[in-house]
């Protein structure tokens, strides 16, 4: 069961908080949205009731029929209603897409601040196709962590709207999430994420997804009693971690760390994560189509797979060349020690034995 939270729980500075709530040009969920959520909290909603509020925008009925027959979710059977494609997709994972589309089409909509909104939602949309792959790998709920993972840096939306020189001059680092963070702790204190999970609290979107945006890029920021919610969080993590891989400065050195946070966060080991990756490709491209983005430039197959596994052989070769070295050591120093304890025992004049 979900605690209730205060709404200091993720951004206590208080005057931060005023300033945001006072802000007219927040971004904020369309009418359709808020009527989603609603659903979303409903346990006693039925497929009817979805497929009304869905209907009232036929574009974005559209779409989820379109991700209903998309090789994106491996269904067999086409659809040919909206109906259909609820039941197909489940009453939870059509609300959350519902809520994905809504949302990005009404939230992607920039101005001249210095922020780049198309690299921000490609980020986002390539680390929310990439965490279906990593859920189905972990047996987690794919769909909240899709939703989770596409607004996990809403909170820059919000900031560039209240302090647009925040992110002036932030050019091509915007792609550095680290370096992001820093100049949002020395500018207000605090970075996008908390901002994000006040936001998604302040919208009424389900408690796991906002703690999953709080420390979607750094999980040990979450304080959590709850053990159900820490994979979920790190997957999220870890999501962006990974297409933020194809951006780095050293891309091998990026992917070797997260290979390395994989096994500590999630006990995933190095040829799990290398499948997921080399899946990537189609699931990019038909994810890319369904929200009109190009996210080509986050593949991450080519080459990058190749240098990682030379690299990793290298390394073994090393290994074993150490090994072999630290055995004929070992061998040489048995081999003395012998010769000595034979000199030992023989007088040094006559060779014969004390």
């Amino acid at each position: 069961m979900e605690k209730n939270l205060e709404i200091t729980e993720f951004l206590a500075n208080k005057e931060l908080q005023d300033s945001l709530t006072n802000c007219t040009s927040l971004p904020s969920p369309p009418g359709i949205a808020l009527q989603v959520i609603e659903l979303a909290q409903d346990p006693d909603v039925n497929i009817s009731k979805v497929a009304d509020v869905i209907s009232m925008d036929p574009a974005l009925a559209a779409k989820i029929l379109r991700v209903a027959n998309s090789p994106l979710y491996a269904l067999q059977r086409k659809t040919e209603n909206l109906r259909q494609a609820i039941m197909l997709l489940g009453l939870n994972g059509t609300l959350t897409l519902a809520l994905s589309f809504s949302l990005v089409s009404s939230l992607s909509e920039g101005s001249d601040d210095g922020m780049d909104y198309n690299y921000l939602w490609k980020r986002s949309l390539a680390a929310a196709t990439c965490s279906r792959r990593l859920a189905a790998k972990l047996g987690l709920g794919s769909e909240d962590m899709f939703l989770a993972c596409l607004l996990q840096d809403i909170g820059m939306l919000a900031l560039a709207k209240l302090m647009p020189e925040i992110y002036k001059g932030i050019g091509p680092k915007q792609s550095d999430h680290q370096y992001v963070q820093d100049v949002e702790h020395k500018e207000i204190g605090v970075d996008h994420a908390a901002v994000g999970a006040w936001m998604l609290q302040k919208w009424g979107l389900p408690q796991r997804l906002q703690y999953a945006v709080s420390g979607s890029h750094d999980p040990g920021v979450v304080s959590m009693d709850d053990a159900e919610f820490v994979p979920f969080i790190k997957c999220v993590a870890l999501s962006g971690q990974l297409v933020d891989i194809s951006h780095s400065e050293d891309p091998l050195q990026a992917y070797e760390r997260v290979v390395q946070r994989a096994g500590e966060w999630l006990d995933m080991e190095r040829v799990a994560l290398q499948s997921i990756l080399e899946e990537m490709d189609d699931d990019l491209r038909e994810a890319g189509a369904l929200f009109n983005i190009e996210l080509a430039d986050f593949n991450l197959v080519d080459g990058l797979l190749d240098q990682a596994k030379e690299a990793l052989m290298v390394r073994n070769l090393q290994t074993i060349q150490h090994v072999t070295d630290l055995q004929d050591n070992q061998n040489k120093l048995e081999s003395t020690t012998r010769e000595l304890e034979e000199q030992s025992r023989r007088d040094s004049l006559t060779g014969l034995y004390n």
